[in-house]
């Protein structure tokens, strides 16, 4: 690879970068990063991040799962035919 395209390349991932940057700080409370997150896979995510997501959950009160109705309504009517 030639050092003009390396250079073309890393001024590109450069300006994603900053040009992403410039972005989440503009909609800082707007849920954009949630929003992008939101749109990623699990491993696609820095590390920073999930340990940062791990430690909010875990400090979050833990919700008593309650049985959705229309399942129950499924599964009473399949165990009825």
């Amino acid at each position: 690879m030639s050092g003009l395209l390396l250079g073309v390349r890393l001024l590109a991932a450069t300006t994603t970068v900053l040009l992403a940057a410039v972005a989440l700080r503009s909609g800082k409370g707007a849920g954009w990063a949630a929003r992008l997150f939101e749109e990623c896979d699990y491993a696609d995510l820095p590390p920073s991040v999930m340990k940062f997501l791990s430690q909010v959950f875990s400090a979050m009160p833990k919700i008593k799962e309650t049985p959705d109705p229309d399942d129950e309504a499924a599964t009473a009517a399949d165990a009825s035919d």
